[in-house]
């Protein structure tokens, strides 16, 4: 790992482990857009919920996945923030 790459300029901790993570869980939450809106254009098969991908009803279903991917995602980085090795060590790294 470079030097100085696990601090950034305010001293904060700043590592992969955040970055991978974090990026991960933006990754399903993209994915989980165009999954609920194509499905919900299409079921109930005798009369979809929504008209087309435009259909102003999926606004509130995309807005609670994200409230879900915010909390999932804060709760993550409170996980890492408190793991008892330090970021960026292998577990079975012994330079502690």
């Amino acid at each position: 790992m470079p030097a100085g790459f696990d601090r950034c300029s305010s001293g904060a901790r700043s590592s992969p482990a955040y970055v991978g993570t974090l990026g991960f869980s933006l990754a399903l939450f993209l994915h989980f857009i165009p999954a609920t809106v194509e499905t919900l254009t299409r079921l109930p098969a005798g009369a979809p919920y929504l008209a087309n991908a435009d259909d102003p009803k999926a606004q509130p279903i995309i807005g609670v996945f994200f409230v879900i991917f915010l909390i999932g995602a804060t709760l993550q980085a409170l996980r890492l923030l408190k793991a008892s090795v330090p970021l960026g060590l292998d577990r079975g790294d012994e330079r502690l």
